[in-house]
């Protein structure tokens, strides 16, 4: 094998290991080496969504948001409860008045 041979190979088979570790990186990485259109509209939108979410009134308003979805939550926690405590009574004050009809019934 002459030295350019040799050179040819060596050169080949440094840009294929390159290009394999290349494609291993950006698979461990989550971006698909075979699709690289995809991946700069993934990017790009990426890039949008820093920018959307970097804006002081955008964090100002997803913040009102959160405390609203909370309070939400909280009241219809406690409606619950109100109703659960309604129906508790009012199965307690059924059954201390069927209690109390027996007795007044006994006692006649």
């Amino acid at each position: 094998m002459d030295e350019a041979a040799l050179q040819a190979l060596i050169t080949k088979t440094a840009n294929e290991a390159a290009t394999n570790a290349v494609n291993r990186t950006m698979l461990t990485l989550g971006i698909d080496p075979s699709a690289p259109i995809e991946s700069q509209k993934d990017f790009a939108a990426l890039r949008d969504l820093r920018g959307f979410t970097s804006d002081p009134e955008t964090q100002k308003d997803l913040i009102h948001l959160r405390r609203w979805r909370t309070a939400m939550e909280q009241a219809q926690n406690k409606s619950f409860m109100a109703a659960m405590g309604l129906l508790v009574m009012g199965g307690l004050g059924l059954i201390l008045y069927s209690i109390r009809s027996q007795f007044t019934a006994v006692s006649s």
